[in-house]
């Protein structure tokens, strides 16, 4: 995907190491030349300038070059505060006043494929309390000398510089200023509420300036103003072109396959059509889904608006499927989790991913709705376990459903939240796909066995299907935040 100087992106997921918690909406893309936002120093200096102060910044924002001196907030004069990551990439809070003082990390943040969530929380008036989280995570300082004052006289901020020099390059996606000390727990909500433009719903009349590319107004200096306090951040170095908002796709899906090592996945995105027959294309090249009967291919439905213009893959509720036959299917995974993106239209069922014995009906797995909850469901000649999730869905929108077991207990979730459930049948002991033998089909769209001789299927699936994977860890919750960001938007 290629960089315009500056300019929105939309969306893209966050995460620090591969534990993301967050979508991102929206960004704007700073080069890391001469590129930043310019805040007005009178209409925050009461906040964040003078003796004592206490306040709370965060920032939302993904580095795109490491081992370098990137500031990404400050003042432009001598004096004054600064933030930045060190070009031995830790973060560090600067105060100068005749000289500097500062707080460090310990830990270094050189990840420049996800967003992270920093909040600096400064105490002005205890200043040896002040503290950088990361994601949630109060991280430890290697060296902490603030003092209790903070000068700036008419100098104005930059957002992703300081003093004209040392800019950020990377995607910006929110700044916000708190005129109080966050607690742990607040930051923790915060981190876990997943939205990080959402500091102005969250923390109300506190939060006295919000930077947010949602918010951006004039094209011609391409300004973003802050709804509640009328203070306004204006671009610098910006051509016309660069102030142009484009919506492009986020990372493609096989970008996360790799990125998360799905062993097996189909999506809309990885479609070969051949005349009149579809194959959804398993990324790892070992199992390509195809139905064999010409007539009940499903349809492929490129670039739909109902999530956020991905592709789809439409069932009719009939006799659409897709399926390959293959012995005893991933038979030594004692744990993992499935995985798929679907919205049922109508019905009852859908069978989201199936494997099923092709001479009998005894062994199976699949995973369906039923009666507006969700259902998975295992069986071999032994036992025959059904989770059923508490929470409803509903048919107008896209779910993102994911069964997983840790080898002796189970877990579900729904668009990114762990959801509760009860065992409708057998126990809550995980048995996974090692427990359920000689199963020779994989299907999406229904349950299919010898019993229908491919002339039909069971509970077949009224609806669109976008994305399906497996995996034989437990994908993490924070994880499947990041996959919910893909494919949904904040609003």
């Amino acid at each position: 995907m290629l960089l315009s100087p500056l300019r929105y992106i939309n969306p893209i997921s966050g995460n620090r190491g591969g534990s993301a918690a967050f979508s991102i909406a929206k960004s704007f893309y700073l080069d890391g030349v001469n590129e930043a936002f310019v805040v007005d120093a009178n209409d925050i200096n009461s906040y964040i300038s003078g003796t004592n102060k206490q306040f709370t910044l965060n920032f939302c924002l993904k580095r795109t070059e490491i081992n370098a001196f990137n500031h990404f907030f400050g003042e432009d004069i001598g004096n004054g505060m600064f933030i930045r990551f060190n070009s031995t990439n830790e973060l560090s809070f600067f105060i100068y006043n005749g000289g500097y003082t500062s707080m460090i990390t310990t830990s270094t943040f050189a990840d420049t494929s996800d967003f992270y969530l920093i909040n600096i929380v400064y105490d002005g008036v205890t200043p040896s309390n002040s503290k950088i989280y990361v994601n949630g995570v109060d991280e430890a300082l290697s060296s902490n000398n603030l003092g209790s004052v903070i000068q700036n006289g008419t100098s104005n901020y930059l957002i992703g510089g300081r003093l004209s020099a040392d800019y950020f390059n990377g995607y910006y996606s929110s700044f916000s200023v708190i005129d109080r000390l966050l607690t742990p727990t607040e930051i923790t909500s915060y981190y876990n509420n997943g939205k990080p433009k959402d500091a102005q719903a969250l923390f109300g009349a506190n939060c006295k300036f919000f930077f947010n590319p949602d918010n951006s107004g004039d094209t011609s200096q391409f300004t973003v103003s802050d709804s509640v306090n009328n203070i306004d951040a204006i671009s610098v170095n910006m051509t016309d072109a660069d102030k142009t908002p484009i919506t492009p796709y986020a990372d493609p899906i096989s970008d996360l396959v790799t990125k998360y090592g799905f062993l097996n996945a189909w999506s809309g995105e990885n479609i070969e059509i051949n005349g009149t027959t579809t194959t959804a294309k398993d990324y790892a090249s070992e199992h390509d889904l195809v139905n064999p009967a010409v007539a009940n291919q499903p349809t492929f439905v490129g670039a739909s608006s109902l999530i956020n213009n991905r592709p789809l893959i439409d069932f009719d509720f009939v006799d659409d499927y897709l399926i390959k036959n293959v012995v005893d299917w991933r038979g030594s995974d004692g744990s993992g989790c499935i995985t798929y993106v679907s919205r049922i239209a109508s019905g009852s069922f859908d069978c989201s991913l199936t494997t099923a014995d092709s001479t009998t009906i005894n062994d199976f797995v699949y995973g369906w709705y039923n009666s507006s909850r969700i259902r998975f469901t295992l069986k071999d000649a032994s036992f025959i376990n059904t989770i059923f999730g508490t929470p409803t869905y509903t048919t107008t929108n896209f779910n993102i459903i994911t069964i997983a077991s840790n080898g002796s207990e189970y877990f579900l979730f729904l668009n990114g939240e762990q959801i509760a459930f009860t065992m409708q049948s057998g126990s809550n002991d995980g048995k996974w796909l090692d427990d359920v033998n000689n199963r020779d089909n994989i299907s999406i769209g229904g349950l299919i066995t010898s019993s229908q001789s491919y002339s039909g299927i069971d509970f077949a699936f009224s609806g669109y299907h976008s994305f399906t994977s497996i995996e034989d860890t437990v994908t993490l919750q924070n994880e499947l935040k990041t996959i919910f960001g893909i494919w949904f938007l904040e609003v």
